[in-house]
């Protein structure tokens, strides 16, 4: 008999993840050039429900972090960071981190990852929770970007929209 038909079409997802210390080397190459020099971590995501309608829970903690770039001439320091990832939303509750003297980056703020139709009354309360959306401060920020751009940097920007169709503004 074939009674298991209807799973074919929209199969279940059970995917869970979890990065620890050392780990995070590897999350680090993802990014090109960032590289992870030491620090705590401990990250966790689980991935439920189907492939077309997934449903991604999550943290992470970053405390004491090291982070070179080559776009920065003094890795960032003293990286630390809270994240939470809940029905599909993105909340970064605290990320910082110091570069050279005087330099800063500082990140707040919730989205969800992205616009889906159909949502479920709680995911609808918390995408009101990321009206806001996530705010980006940089102070002071000493960048080396060879060939493009040598200089300092202050920005203050806000991403609006989701993750996957983010929309930016701000000087």
């Amino acid at each position: 008999g074939g009674g298991g038909g209807g799973a074919a079409k929209d199969p279940q997802l059970e995917v869970d993840v979890a990065v620890k210390d050392s780990g995070m080397m590897l999350l680090a190459a993802a990014v090109p050039g960032l590289r992870w020099q030491q620090g705590l971590a401990d990250i966790s995501v689980n991935i439920r429900g189907t492939v077309d309608k997934p449903v991604a829970d999550g943290m992470a903690h970053v405390h004491r972090a090291v982070l070179a770039s080559p776009w920065l001439p003094r890795p960032l320091t003293g990286f630390g960071a809270t994240v939470r990832l809940n029905d599909n939303v993105l909340s970064v509750e605290s990320l910082e981190g110091h570069t050279g003297r005087k330099g800063k980056l500082s990140v707040h703020g919730a989205l969800p990852l992205a616009q889906v139709k159909g949502d479920t009354w709680a995911a609808l309360v918390a995408r009101a929770k990321t009206q806001d959306g996530i705010q980006v401060k940089v102070e002071n920020l000493e960048v080396r970007a060879r060939n493009v751009y040598q200089g300092q940097v202050d920005a203050d920007l806000h991403v609006r929209g989701s993750i996957t169709k983010p929309t930016m503004s701000g000087e």
